[in-house]
Parts: C-alpha cells; structure tokens; sequence
C-alpha cells in the first residue's frame, strides 16, 4: 500500500493564512532516474 505524505502530514501541505517557517521532519525516500540507469547500460 502506498503511503499518501499529503494526507498523513496535512499540516505541511495544507496552506496557511499567513507565511511562516515550517520544521519538516526527516523522511528516507527513493528516487530512481531511468535516463541514468539507461546511459550505464
């Protein structure tokens, strides 16, 4: 099952009614560039 970061940290992406600075947690993510991988190959 998917993780959906939207709705399980709504207060980072919901807008608020005036700026602000935000403390964002630390998250461990994976990104996969296929251009990349393509050019090793």
């Amino acid at each position: 099952m998917a993780f959906d970061f939207k709705k399980e940290y709504k207060d980072l992406y919901l807008p608020k009614k005036k700026p602000s600075i935000i403390r964002v947690p630390k998250m461990n993510y994976l990104s996969v560039c296929v251009q990349c991988l393509h050019r090793t190959l």
